[in-house]
């Protein structure tokens, strides 16, 4: 809750400094204001002598929101949440769980980019949360809001979170190194690849992506979807391993867009170029990638090249002559 109030401005920090989109919560509150929603889920935001579209429309004249579109978007809510039945009803006389889902529209009017939600659930019963929780996943989905979210309640948490591959192996890891930092008193991950690489489970790539991500190194880590769309682009060779893709993409790759540049492949490799079914007709780079070309060879009937083409650039691993340098791929990808 804490550390929600100083995003959002409501306290200001003892020490040290906080960035939201680039806006500082202490400075510009008023702007920051603008981009953000917060939801108390025990502290009122609505006017409970008025009833929930009474407030919805207040809440868009306080941000200069035109009526005819603070009208279409609060319809829009309605049905999204399911508001019909108590929409004129004083927000006094509603349910807790009525409630919540009101305040969490009203924090939506104005289209924020970052919606902060502190104990949305407390309260609540069990049928009531498992509504609320449906709702933020939709939320986060149709309006691609980013949800930053506190609760004491696990299963608030597990219920929306996303699943990242962290399973045994890795859950270790992250327990083993959270319990090495503890114990020996390190106040954060050192700024040095040979200490960071000592760390449980940590390698080449973590300390890649600690340097890149925490200390702004030019560095590039290169994960599986690195690897993968890197070679699919013909930036590296299908043979190449991860070091050698790491070398080359370095000498590709200026200095000052390495970072930036590892976030977009990664993210590529994620929702576009993915390893299996990957979405190659809406792909603006679809001419320059041999995945792709693979593909139209086998429309073509060169069905056994293009079945090991295909094989090798969606494991990664497996050997080819095959080299494709595209004169146009650095322009498109700059």
């Amino acid at each position: 809750s804490t550390t929600i109030k100083m995003l959002t401005g409501i306290l200001y920090p003892d020490s040290g400094s906080i960035k939201v989109m680039g806006i500082d919560p202490v400075k510009e509150r008023k702007k920051l204001a603008y981009e953000i929603g917060t939801v108390f889920g025990q502290k009122e935001q609505l006017w409970t002598h008025l009833t929930p579209y009474d407030n919805f429309k207040f809440f868009a004249a306080i941000y200069d929101i035109p009526n005819s579109v603070a009208e279409k978007k609060i319809n829009e809510l309605i049905m999204l949440f399911e508001l019909n039945d108590f929409i004129n009803t004083p927000v006094r006389n509603l349910s807790l769980g009525q409630r919540i889902r009101c305040e969490i529209v009203a924090s939506l009017i104005h289209e924020p980019k970052v919606l902060f939600l502190d104990e949305p659930t407390i309260g609540l019963d069990p049928v009531v949360k498992e509504n609320i929780r449906s709702l933020i996943k939709r939320m986060n989905k149709e309006y691609k809001t980013t949800i930053f979210l506190t609760s004491h309640d696990v299963s608030d948490i597990e219920n929306i979170i996303r699943e990242i591959g962290t399973y045994k192996r890795k859950s270790m890891y992250v327990k083993e190194i959270a319990n090495y930092l503890y114990k020996n008193n390190i106040k954060k991950i050192p700024n040095d690849r040979s200490l960071i690489e000592s760390l449980p489970g940590a390698g080449h790539k973590t300390a890649n992506v600690f340097l890149g991500v925490i200390y702004n190194e030019a560095v590039i880590a290169v994960d599986t979807h690195v690897l993968r769309v890197s070679k699919r682009l013909g930036l590296a060779s299908l043979n190449d391993d991860v070091k050698k893709v790491e070398q080359k993409l370095i000498k590709k790759v200026p200095k000052d867009k390495r970072n930036k540049f590892h976030h977009q492949l990664v993210l590529f490799g994620r929702y576009q170029c993915k390893a299996i079914k990957p979405l190659c007709n809406d792909c603006q780079l679809k001419q320059n990638c041999k995945y792709y070309s693979s593909i139209v060879m086998a429309d073509t009937g060169h069905d056994s090249q293009a079945s090991l083409t295909r094989s090798s650039l969606s494991s990664g691993t497996v050997s080819t002559t095959a080299s494709a340098k595209p004169s146009s791929l650095k322009s498109k990808i700059s």
